[in-house]
């Protein structure tokens, strides 16, 4: 699943405005106070709803977000949440997972960052704690088989290539081989053929020379 952009209608400081997300990886900077942690709420609101109270919208009444997500399938959804009468269908729905545990593997707030960063498993123990409170419905073990399955295709794919690659070495290596015996090879027999005309022009010299005596 990719996001593609999102559209803060009215959503804390955010009025009106698109932030696009480009593929791979959208670095959003700017000084304190420039709306960065409303971007990455908005995102989260967007996707999976229910958002702090503290990101109501400063003016007005309305609280609005929305966002087009592009799935794996190609399928492309937009999601337009009023997030005063949340009745939109929840994104996370169709990778599998519920808004729980989406917004606990699929989102790091700024305070478990450095948890993050400090710890290896810090982000798996995310994981195992939404795998335990997602029910029994079983969509967070599928969606965590489907997180694991790329890494372990992926793997799996380097190691036939490296194997690929030891395979090809050791052809190259008997056809360089092949080639060096073959160039031997009509090399010895030339110096036969040479040495055959030689010995039979001796011959021819030697039953010359009787007849003439």
């Amino acid at each position: 699943m990719r996001i593609e952009s999102v559209t803060a209608h009215a959503f804390g400081p955010l009025h009106d405005r698109t932030l696009p997300l480009a593929p791979g990886l959208t670095v959003v900077s700017g000084v304190n106070e420039s709306a960065k942690s409303s971007w990455h709420a908005a995102i989260r609101a967007a996707l999976c709803g229910e958002p702090s109270s503290r990101h109501r919208p400063w003016h007005g009444e309305s609280w609005r977000v929305a966002a087009t997500v592009s799935l794996e399938s190609g399928e492309v959804v937009a999601v337009d949440r009023d997030l005063n009468d949340d009745s939109s269908p929840d994104v996370a729905r169709r990778v599998g997972m519920d808004r729980t545990s989406f917004a606990a593997t699929a989102c790091v707030d700024q305070a478990q960052l450095l948890n993050v960063l400090d710890a290896a498993d810090g982000l798996q123990d995310h994981l195992r704690r939404a795998a335990a409170t997602a029910g029994t419905d079983g969509t967070v073990e599928q969606a965590l088989q489907r997180l694991t399955a790329p890494v372990d295709a992926l793997r799996d794919a380097r190691n036939r290539l490296r194997e690929a690659e030891t395979d090809l070495a050791a052809a190259r290596r008997e056809h360089d081989r092949y080639l060096e015996l073959s160039t031997q090879g009509r090399s010895a027999a030339a110096a036969r053929a040479r040495l055959a005309v030689q010995e039979h022009a001796a011959s021819l010299d030697a039953l010359s020379a009787r007849a003439l005596g």
